[in-house]
């Protein structure tokens, strides 16, 4: 059930009431005048969310990304200055970052994939020659090596899970290392200790 605030002008309490739909004018409970909704989030007035200072990257044309130490660093030639002012920004620019992070880690893995079968292949063609001159015993461990060579190959490979992240909107100061520099004089004392 839905919860409503009310603001009686008589007496100037606040109700939290509970109804199943929306009441215009429901009577005071303490002086029984007829009280106004106060709406949760007055969105006509300055917004009530916490603010924080933007998050400062520079970023080139290519779409490669520099975190700068300070927001007031100087932006290096070819980049220019981007300012994450929101909560939406910071997110979709982490997603962003995980989607690029994928991408790369998947093309890497499809050239690496190439190269590790031509390389097996040579190594099987090699080895077919050696295996010519082993013991009994040995052709027997062989085969097996190589069953287990075979069944790990059939499983492929883990799926990329990039884990990019703003630190400072991923965690609090409960789960994040401290963060030393000069003008954090406390985590440098911190830090001797």
């Amino acid at each position: 059930m839905p919860m409503w605030d009310y603001d009686c002008q008589k007496c100037g309490k606040v109700t939290e009431l509970y109804f199943t739909r929306f009441v215009d004018h429901p009577n005071c409970l303490d002086c029984g005048e007829p009280m106004d909704y106060r709406p949760a989030f007055n969105y006509t007035s300055e917004t009530r969310a916490q603010r924080f200072s933007p998050v400062v990257i520079h970023k080139d044309a290519a779409g490669n990304v520099r975190f700068p130490g300070r927001a007031d660093a100087p932006v290096p030639e070819g980049f220019q200055k981007v300012e994450l002012t929101n909560i939406h920004e910071v997110r979709k620019f982490e997603k962003d970052m995980n989607s690029r992070d994928r991408e790369q880690a998947e093309k890497f893995r499809g050239v690496r994939g190439q190269f590790l079968d031509g390389q097996l292949a040579a190594n099987r063609e090699a080895m077919k020659e050696l295996v010519k001159r082993f013991t009994p015993r040995g052709r027997f461990f062989y085969d097996k090596m190589r069953e287990a060579s075979e069944a790990k190959q059939k499983q492929g490979a883990k799926d990329v899970r990039p884990a990019f992240y703003i630190d400072a909107f991923s965690n609090d100061a409960s789960n994040r290392e401290s963060h030393f520099d000069e003008r954090n004089q406390h985590g440098r004392s911190m830090r001797g200790k």
